[in-house]
């Protein structure tokens, strides 16, 4: 397939248009997948009313089921006003925007103006000014002035003295969870490895080195359990259900049930006895709703609080068959491959909140290179510290290349989380026979609670080599 190079202001270059060959098992988290089994992304569709009666129709469903109207983007994204030129955006919305929906809701001119309404934009949602001049851009949250002084600061043995750095190590862990997540694997002889497990061992070990550099670091969570303090059994059904409705209300499935009513009684009848609909309010949702919904959630809302400089998001893949999901893979592969914010779907437009963190990501080029510049350095030292090459695939077709290693995916976090450096970072592939066999060796002593989780060396040169690019990352700002 034929390649197509982009170069940024930025910086560099990337690629659209590969192809990629296989996903892996960690192409779950975070992203919705209540409807796997309905075509969501449909780009094709065509609807029989047109944009204006769209927008008239949703709003009856949202009314009929009760769904709260959603707050006022303007005052939350005042802070990005003048934060970013039109040129440099144009040059990111590939990234951001690799299926060109976003001008169905944005406008671009002078301004940055976004509406209510797909298409027909009658009902106008905020309205920000572009910088004249790369000169005349503000900065909403000082990270590059902030990464500059602790760079240029040179604390002898402490050279990270001031950075704050948030920890998310993915999944729970747990027998239990492990159960409800699928992220674990096994070997023929019964060893089984958790995800989870290996994720809290990772930020636990990374955070001591760092705290040692002098850098105030906080993790998601300390044991094998959720983040959300809602328990799962009481997690409100109905209103993560309401959320989603409205988080699906571009699907191809919603659009062909708008077609059948035009009135809320008769919208409601259709919707209420719609199969997709149902399942979205049954309790069959409710481990989708828990895990990749209220905890994530969580986890945004702590590293949000802390107000970091740094999020690394830590995980490890797997690349698995279709009947064998939890094995050792002896055709897999090992590699290493990072996440920044970006390659939103054509149906995540759908909410003010997922349009607003698209203006967030687009409008904040500091945050944004920043993010890439922690993603490559993350490869740089992963690669030199594991022997692993970069990974050549994102996953799944959803994710735009960016360079060796690094793609943009929209993940929930990377979604989420703003005004600052994210990556979030698949180490390497704990089912690939030899990392499988090297992290079972757990020698060294470690606990998450009240409970033991030793760690082996492997996990140790993991930690290590997350700990130089941080370093590596800091010494750039330097200059």
């Amino acid at each position: 397939m034929k390649h197509i190079h982009f170069f940024t202001p930025f910086g560099f270059a990337f690629l659209l248009g590969a192809s990629f060959s296989q996903a892996s098992v960690d192409s779950v988290p975070g992203e919705r997948d209540l409807q796997a089994d309905i075509p969501i992304h449909n780009l094709n569709y065509r609807s029989s009313i047109d944009a204006p009666e769209i927008f008239r129709r949703s709003e009856l469903v949202f009314h009929h089921f009760q769904i709260e109207p959603e707050s006022d983007s303007q005052p939350q994204l005042a802070r990005f006003e003048r934060a970013q030129t039109l040129p440099a955006a144009m040059a990111l919305l590939p990234i951001l925007d690799p299926s060109s929906q976003a001008r169905r809701f944005f406008e671009f001119s002078n301004r940055w103006d976004g509406f209510l309404d797909r298409d027909s934009q009658k009902y106008r949602d905020f309205s920000l000014d572009f910088a004249q001049a790369p000169r005349e851009k503000v900065s909403p949250s000082g990270l590059l002035s902030r990464l500059q002084k602790i760079a240029r600061a040179s604390h002898p043995n402490q050279p990270l003295r001031g950075l704050r750095v948030a920890l998310d190590p993915g999944h729970m862990g747990g027998s239990d969870w492990d159960a409800r997540t699928g992220k674990w694997v096994k070997d023929q002889s019964g060893h089984r490895i958790s995800e989870g497990v290996l994720n809290l061992q990772t930020a636990l070990l990374l955070e001591a080195d760092l705290v040692a550099l002098g850098a105030n670091v906080m993790i998601t969570h300390r044991e094998l359990a959720p983040v959300s303090s809602v328990p799962y059994e009481r997690l409100d059904l109905n209103s993560f259900a309401r959320a989603e409705l409205r988080n699906v209300s571009l699907a191809s499935w919603f659009q062909s049930l708008l077609e059948r009513g035009s009135d809320e009684a008769s919208l409601g009848n259709i919707f209420g006895g719609s199969t997709s609909v149902k399942h979205l309010f049954s309790e069959s949702s409710r481990a989708n709703y828990f895990i990749l919904h209220a905890d994530l959630d969580a986890r945004s809302d702590q590293i949000e609080k802390f107000d970091p400089d740094i999020t690394l998001i830590i995980h490890y893949d797997a690349a698995v068959t279709a009947n064998l999901p939890n094995d050792v893979n002896p055709q897999g592969r090992d590699a290493v491959k990072t996440y920044l914010p970006g390659a939103f779907f054509p149906d995540e437009f759908a909410t003010r909140e997922e349009r607003k963190n698209f203006s967030r990501h687009l409008l904040d080029p500091q945050a944004w290179d920043a993010s890439l510049k922690l993603a490559q350095s993350v490869i740089h030292s992963l690669t030199t510290g594991l022997n692993l090459s970069p990974e050549a695939y994102g996953g799944d077709k959803n994710v735009v290349p960016i360079s060796p290693g690094v793609f943009a995916r929209n993940l929930a976090l990377t979604r989420k989380l703003h005004s600052h450096a994210i990556t979030y970072v698949e180490c390497l592939y704990y089912n690939y026979p030899g990392e499988f066999s090297a992290l079972l060796k757990t020698r060294h002593p470690l606990r998450a609670g009240d409970q033991a989780i030793p760690y082996s060396d492997r996990v140790k040169q993991v930690a290590d080599s997350l700990k130089d690019s941080i370093l590596r990352f800091v010494s750039e700002y330097k200059i």
